[in-house]
C-alpha cells in the first residue's frame, strides 16, 4: 500500500490514464479504443503497483503469469488447468489475470454481502 500514492501521482500526470480504487482493487486504464490497456491489482500489492508505475513512466511491459488465475481478494494463484479452462470459457475476451476469480478460502470466509458481491462479479 506504500506505492498507491506514487501511482496516483504518476497516473495524474498522464492525460490518457484513469485510476480507480474500489473495493480494495486498484484499476488503471491507459489509452483509447482498441489500444486501451487495463491493469488491476489489490490496493496493497506494492510489487504489481511498481510494475504499473514503470509501465506508465517508461512503457515497460508488464510480464504476466498468464497461466494462473489470481484471487482478487488475497492474491492466491490458482494453476489448476480444469479451473482455468472453466473460467476462460466464462470470460473468453479477458486476460487470465484479469478474470474476476476468488479462491475457496475467501469465498468461505466472506460475510453475506461480500459473498454476494463476489458471486456477482464472477457471473458478470
Amino acid at each position: 500500500m506504500l506505492q498507491l500514492g506514487n501511482l496516483a501521482i504518476v497516473a495524474a500526470g498522464h492525460k490518457d490514464c484513469s485510476l480507480q480504487i474500489y473495493n480494495e482493487e486498484v484499476t488503471v486504464c491507459v489509452g483509447e479504443g482498441n489500444e486501451r490497456k487495463i491493469l488491476s491489482c489489490k490496493y496493497n500489492d506494492d510489487n504489481y503497483i511498481n510494475k504499473i508505475i514503470a509501465f506508465l513512466n517508461f512503457g515497460t511491459e508488464i510480464e504476466e503469469d498468464s497461466g494462473c488465475l489470481v484471487c482478487k481478494k488475497c492474491g492466491y494463484k490458482q494453476d489448476n488447468d480444469e479451473t482455468i479452462s472453466a473460467f476462460r470459457k466464462l470470460f473468453p475476451n479477458i486476460e487470465t489475470h484479469d478474470i474476476p476469480y476468488y479462491c475457496g478460502a475467501c469465498m468461505d470466509n466472506a460475510d453475506d454481502d461480500e459473498y454476494e458481491l463476489m458471486q456477482k462479479q464472477m457471473k458478470s
